[in-house]
């Protein structure tokens, strides 16, 4: 899917609610938000590193957000 098409697909969810959708597709759409926002930050932080420290920090924000999906079991 292309960025284009995930960052619609991100607002539209915004204006959902679990009365509106239900409980199960309302958790479904936040965790495909929470890749998406952690997977565009990543590569925001990955375009920008100049050197490795800053790389290094590219890839822990990847991570941390990795854990915190994994939290909603996303994985």
């Amino acid at each position: 899917m292309r960025i284009k098409d995930w960052k619609e697909k991100s607002n539209l969810n915004h204006t959902l609610t679990v009365k509106s959708i239900g409980i199960d597709r309302f958790k479904r759409e936040c965790q495909l938000n929470l890749i998406l926002t952690c997977y565009l930050k990543f590569m925001q932080d990955l375009a920008v590193a100049t050197n490795q420290k800053k790389l290094l920090e590219a890839y822990f924000t990847k991570f941390r957000c990795r854990i915190e999906a994994e939290k909603v079991n996303v994985f």
